[in-house]
Formats: C-alpha cells, structure tokens, sequence
C-alpha cells in the first residue's frame, strides 16, 4: 500500500530529504511500514517518517564530522509533532543544505 505519509509534516522536510539524498541516504517506505507495525492504534505515519529523516540526519552529521557520537560534546536535538517539528545543531534550527553543510565544516574545523 503506496500513501503520501507527508502531509501534515515540517515545511523544511523537503530540504531534510535533499540532505540525505546528496549523500545517497535514503528512508524507504518499508522501512516506515515496519516501525508504524510496532504500534497497536494507528500512528502518525509523517511523524514516524521525519523522526526516521532525522535520525539519519545525525547519523550523516556524525559521519561527516568524522566522529563518534559522544566523543565530544554536540547537543543534535529534535522534536517531532507534525507540522511542527524540527531540528537543531547546537541549537541552531536547520532548515537547508548549506545550515548542514556549514555546521559540519565548523565543527570539522573545531575539533580536527
């Protein structure tokens, strides 16, 4: 069963997907099916979607840093509620590539 479980998410998901895709990293469809599985009422699909989106997202910052998580002290958080969720490095919200890109490079260069 094929659905758009993007509506009713965060305006910036787009730019959260374009991240993954530039480094081929992608959250499948299967894989949305298998975490909304464990539940026993009906979740919410898009926010099972964007919580997949951006734990990857952490896990791409992580790699790209060229660290292990934990190794130093970054605060990556989310919060996740439909429409309004979002994500942050240092507190700082990122909502696009570069707000990515240029908070990797200065924390490769802070800390390499």
């Amino acid at each position: 069963m094929s659905f758009n479980y993007t509506e009713d998410t965060s305006p910036t998901l787009a730019d959260w997907e374009s991240i993954l895709n530039a480094f081929n990293c992608n959250i499948t469809e299967d894989k949305v099916w298998e975490v909304a599985r464990q539940y026993n009422d009906v979740p919410h699909f898009g926010n099972i979607y964007q919580e997949l989106i951006l734990e990857a997202l952490k896990q791409l910052f992580w790699r790209l840093v060229e660290l292990d998580e934990g190794e130093i002290d970054i605060n990556i958080s989310y919060d996740i509620n439909a429409i309004s969720t979002h994500f942050y490095i240092e507190g700082d919200f990122i909502c696009s590539k570069s707000d990515f890109l240029n908070k990797v490079d200065s924390i490769k260069t802070m800390y390499h």
